[in-house]
């Protein structure tokens, strides 16, 4: 079925890359703790129709308040389960809420277990995750109690370098146009030291993460909104709907305040200093993956640029199996453009989807 699952994959993310997804089992499953203090999670399993899976793949969202119910991940997901692949995607808490947090690891690792207790007998079960979600996907890939485990990992538009990936959301660079709209993405991570920089505590941050949560529903996934004029009146509004204390703290993470990467560059020099953000870098742990890596980018990624590919690249050991995949075809949405141009990027990727998710050695 390895033949007829790939043309099923290149027909629905290509020619069909625009049409409603295909019919699969969906269903909601819940994740209970698995030690105290865990919370408990959701995740959404697709699963072909009419057929037994012959893999199975978790996929990982990246910084996004619909997580794996955002309709770019539900089509994915079922286009893959189309091809033959049960598919766990899960809502992760810290990415839901826009955060990079050490809690990600510990529940993408419960999310991959309670993947291996539904995948095929048999099946090593693949990891791939998008954009930011690289970070827990890449670091408990190295974990020694899972690197053995993992059929495979791919991350698409994942970083390797925080402090750039960071810089490039508040300023762009790199000759590459860059989204203006993740800006309150940028400054979820910096909420910390914002306090330090603009008024002393208290800050009203249940209202301030309200107000960036609320440009990003309005404006994410509108590529009109993009536009220089058209964001900033949204913007506007909700950076009045803080406190009004905190309103200055609106507009930088907005990115209506000039000062925006100058504040933040400094809150990041302070974290680098005292070693608080360690946790945000994924590099240490991609040595110790056994698996294949494949790294996959956009050329034309306008939230992180494609020169991370390379640096993730350049982490990996000299033993380690690593392939770079850059496409013209997807840029950081996953919409689909220039397919034939494309072809052979696209024959590489979708070929490393079925490996990382079909590779064989689990007991079962």
């Amino acid at each position: 079925m390895a033949l007829l699952d790939l043309i099923r994959l290149g027909w629905w993310l290509g020619p069909k890359a625009d049409a409603p997804a295909p019919a699969v089992e969906q269903r909601t499953i819940t994740i209970d703790p698995a030690a105290p203090g865990d919370r408990p999670l959701t995740a959404l399993t697709f699963a072909p129709r009419g057929r037994e899976p012959d893999g199975a793949l978790l996929l990982i969202p990246g910084l996004h308040p619909d997580g794996p119910t955002d309709a770019r991940m539900m089509r994915f997901a079922s286009v893959l389960a189309h091809g033959g692949v049960y598919v766990l995607s899960p809502t992760l808490p810290d990415l839901a809420a826009l955060k990079l947090a050490p809690t990600l690891m510990p529940d993408a690792r419960r999310a991959f277990v309670a993947l291996e207790e539904r995948a095929p007998a048999g099946i090593k079960p693949g990891v791939m995750s998008i954009s930011f979600g690289s970070l827990p996907a890449l670091q408990f890939a190295g974990h020694p109690d899972f690197r053995e485990r993992i059929g495979g990992v791919m991350t698409f538009g994942g970083y390797a370098r925080w402090q750039a990936a960071l810089r490039f959301a508040l300023a762009g660079g790199q000759g590459v146009p860059f989204d203006p709209l993740n800006r309150p993405a940028g400054y979820m991570q910096l909420l910390d030291g914002l306090p330090l920089v603009d008024r002393p505590p208290p800050v009203d941050r249940p209202r301030l993460e309200a107000a960036w949560l609320g440009f990003v529903g309005e404006t994410w996934g509108r590529p009109e909104m993009k536009r220089d004029g058209a964001w900033q009146p949204v913007a506007e509004r909700w950076a009045r709907a803080a406190h009004p204390d905190d309103q200055p703290l609106a507009r930088l993470g907005l990115g209506l305040d000039p000062r925006c990467v100058a504040v933040a560059e400094e809150i990041v020099a302070r974290y680098l200093a005292d070693g608080t953000v360690d946790f945000l870098d994924p590099r240490p742990a991609i040595p110790h993956i056994a698996a294949p890596l494949y790294i996959v980018h956009g050329v034309d990624d306008d939230v992180i640029p494609v020169g991370q590919a390379d640096e993730l690249a350049a982490a990996t050991g000299p033993e380690q199996a690593v392939k770079v995949l850059v496409t013209g075809a997807y840029g950081h949405t996953g919409r689909a453009d220039n397919m034939l141009r494309e072809a052979r990027s696209m024959i590489g990727i979708l070929r490393a989807l079925r490996a990382i998710a079909t590779r064989r050695g689990r007991g079962g």
